[in-house]
């Protein structure tokens, strides 16, 4: 990809090799995005397949991206896509999606824990 983007900076604008680099790009992010879309299908189908109850954590992503090390992957993987197709394939199936916010999941794990350690 980094080869076709820097071949379609060398050529010049309007001219028939420009296009055709243009066109391979085209297909090229087509066919990334396609994987990305048909990941996400898999990974909520298996999650609504095997489970009756999927809960979720409502997440500040806006807070999350601000930190460089996490900022990549959240823009490579899309969670508001996931949750959105998690919710309309729950409903579809009938299967129940809850979510929780994120004061919510510690308060919880923090009640488990202290159910362990008694």
């Amino acid at each position: 990809m980094i080869g076709l983007q820097r071949g379609l900076a060398r050529c010049k604008k309007g001219s028939k090799n420009r296009y055709k680099l243009k066109l391979k790009i085209q297909r090229l992010f087509m066919k990334i995005r396609n994987a990305r879309k048909h990941m996400i299908h898999d990974i909520t189908n298996k999650l609504i397949k095997e489970n009756d109850i999927i809960v979720t954590e409502n997440l500040d992503v806006k807070s999350m991206q601000k930190n460089h090390y996490v900022a990549k992957g959240l823009n490579e993987n899309p969670i508001f896509e996931i949750i959105r197709v998690l919710k309309y394939k729950a409903n579809w199936k009938g299967k129940k999606l809850i979510q929780i916010d994120t004061i919510q999941v510690v308060k919880y794990v923090m009640f488990v824990i202290s159910k362990i350690k008694k």
